[in-house]
């Protein structure tokens, strides 16, 4: 059941990142390895907020990992 769960989480990612990153002007270079990396953060997150780690730090986190993607998205465009 779980993994079923996951396996939809993971195809939702892949249909909606090509179009988030062609909003932010951002490429990402491969949409299958983007996504398990996007799914495999989102897991760790919410870990750690189970695991009561302060909000404000996975926050921070959370924003960290985003700008990190659009940055490697941004290098991988050419004009």
């Amino acid at each position: 059941m779980v993994a079923h769960g996951r396996q939809r989480e993971r195809t939702a990612l892949r249909e909606r990142l090509p179009a988030l990153f062609a909003e932010l002007g951002a490429m990402p270079v491969a949409v299958d390895e983007t996504a398990e990396v996007v799914a495999t953060f989102l897991d760790g997150i919410g870990l750690s907020l189970a695991a009561g780690a302060d909000a404000a730090v996975v926050r921070s986190a959370f924003d960290a990992f985003w700008l990190a993607l659009i940055a490697a998205g941004q290098s991988g465009r050419r004009p």
